[in-house]
């Protein structure tokens, strides 16, 4: 997934990634790998995590709530547990020592026009609606975790970018 050698001289006129570049360590390679893929011209369209959703926790001390944020900067960009796997897993227990890497808006941006990408889009979505029925999620939230959490932090970053010839 980090290095789509399988695909070796192939390309396509549209490339999608959906909830995997996370995984990978180094976006840069990613980007290479995909950009590889990609006929010149062609779309990419790149959905992950948006970084703040991995970094925010939800806990409850002395019967209070509380919200507290990770680095926004972790070290290598590794994020372990990860406690947003909870909306889609149920249980954090069933990710347990799962690593994920931590992308940044700019390390994106930078990662694919470094590797001959043209930037064409890039979106923060926010969960507005009164009635929050959030795709993807396990359960849905309760009234407190959906109003701190899902209309105050971004859930994902998608970016639109189209293949620069070299």
């Amino acid at each position: 997934m980090c290095d789509i050698t399988d695909l070796e001289g192939m390309t396509f006129d549209l490339v999608l990634c959906v909830g995997a570049a996370h995984f990978c360590s180094s976006f840069s390679a990613f980007a290479a790998s995909s950009r590889r893929l990609l006929a010149s011209g062609g779309t990419f369209v790149l959905s992950l995590p948006h970084p703040m959703d991995m970094l925010v926790d939800l806990a409850e001390i002395g019967g209070r709530r509380v919200v507290s944020v990770r680095s926004y900067y972790p070290d290598g960009n590794r994020v372990v547990n990860a406690h947003y796997w909870t909306k889609f897993a149920g249980r954090l227990e069933l990710v347990d020592g799962l690593v994920e890497y931590l992308y940044r808006p700019s390390d994106v941006v930078n990662g694919l026009i470094e590797n001959g990408f043209r930037i064409s889009g890039l979106w923060e979505p926010r969960y507005i609606q009164d009635d929050i029925t959030l795709p993807c999620v396990y359960r849905a939230p309760d009234a407190w975790v959906a109003e701190v959490v899902y209309r105050h932090v971004p859930q994902y970053l998608i970016v639109k970018a189209i293949g620069e010839d070299s």
